[in-house]
């Protein structure tokens, strides 16, 4: 039997600071990254399982060495040991690995399923809704060419998800 998957907040310390510098949406690429915390924590798994492991989109605060800091929407997988190997896959512990969670059909399937019942779903601190948005139990998708600060994934020949990346305060005009 396996070791029991990590935490989300050890998935995400797991997460080399260069990491989150070399993506095309962290917007502070150049400073030092002091401290990455969790604030929020929405478990996808239940609606929609992975093959193997678990995946959620964290909310996580990036404090800059200047106390400036940045909130960011990080969709994530875990990977259980003895899982094939993925790129750019993170050690957690006990042979559980940390990875975007982009490239794992489950995660965009989930919030599909979550968009079409409407649902609201509590995470740690606040609440995901899902708005309405016609769903199909996914088998495929594509993380698409970015170069935009945000993350687009496509679902279906003419579905595309957008990920917010860094997320602000209000209501976008997106």
């Amino acid at each position: 039997m396996s070791a029991p998957a990590p935490t989300w907040d050890d998935a995400l310390a797991a997460l080399p600071a260069a990491w989150l510098q070399g993506r095309r949406w962290f917007q502070a690429k150049s400073a030092s990254i002091a401290a990455v915390r969790c604030l929020d924590v929405l478990e996808l798994t239940p609606y929609a399982a992975p093959p193997s492991g678990a995946t959620a989109l964290v909310v996580a605060a990036v404090v800059l060495a200047d106390g400036a800091a940045d909130r960011y929407l990080l969709p994530l997988a875990l990977e259980p040991p003895g899982a094939p190997p993925a790129e750019e896959a993170f050690h957690v512990a006990a042979g559980w690995r940390v990875r975007e969670g982009l490239g794992v059909p489950a995660v965009h399937t989930a919030l599909l399923r979550l968009m079409e019942a409407r649902k609201e779903v509590s995470g740690r601190t606040g609440a995901f809704r899902g708005e309405s948005f016609p769903v199909r139990a996914l088998r495929q998708s594509r993380t698409l060419a970015q170069t935009s600060t945000n993350s687009l994934v496509l679902v279906k020949g003419d579905e595309v998800l957008k990920y917010f990346r860094r997320l602000q305060p209000g209501e976008s005009i997106e």
